[in-house]
């Protein structure tokens, strides 16, 4: 596997107080560069810190940091006025409770900042609280993507007891991109990969 392409993480840093450093750790590895979003200042904790130091620090290829103030095209505010502003897709109704701040209104946006500075030829995308079962496996993923001529690679992932489908890894191309406001979808490529995350 060590002759095999590993990709760009592009790692998105959300204000969680429980992420891990083991998740980071069991991933850098099998990645050759890391392109780290951070969402708010708050979400600079304990796994920004360790990300920036040791083994990992020489793959961080970029840091952008997102913010009301840098990027207020991504914000909304979070009052009931905001909600309402288009018609729901399934008929559900956020009743609060509202906060009045700012708040992420398209998360694939923020997605796009980070999946763009990538410089490698493959690139994954990962939430912090994410967690891969077999890291080791993603240098051999690209190599069946590449020899199925897929661009893109859905995974399913299991989320309240449901089972839920997900993009998370493309090849490095201009016309793929993350797409879906506050519902990502990788799209720009009608050949696709499936696997079974389980």
């Amino acid at each position: 596997v060590d002759n095999l392409k590993k990709p760009t993480l592009s790692l998105i840093l959300l204000d969680e107080s429980s992420e891990d450093p083991r998740l980071v750790d069991s991933v850098a590895p099998h990645v050759d560069e890391i392109v780290l979003i951070t969402v708010s200042p708050r979400s600079e904790n304990d796994l920004f810190h360790h990300l920036l130091s040791g083994e990992n620090a020489g793959k961080l290829q970029a840091h952008i940091e997102v913010s009301p103030h840098e990027h207020p095209d991504l914000y909304m505010t979070d009052v009931e006025a905001s909600y309402s502003a288009h018609d729901s897709l399934c008929g559900e109704r956020f009743e609060g409770p509202f906060t009045g701040k700012p708040i992420i209104a398209d998360w694939a946006k923020v997605r796009n900042l980070g999946w763009r500075r990538g410089s490698q030829e493959w690139k994954i995308f990962m939430d912090s609280h994410d967690e891969l079962s077999h890291p080791g496996y993603l240098a051999k993923i690209v190599d069946l993507l590449e020899t199925n001529h897929s661009n893109l690679g859905y995974t399913n992932y299991r989320s309240g007891g449901r089972c839920l489908m997900s993009s998370w890894i493309g090849r490095n191309l201009p016309h793929v991109e993350w797409t879906g406001g506050i519902n990502p979808t990788l799209e720009g490529c009608s050949k696709i990969a499936f696997f079974d995350g389980g």
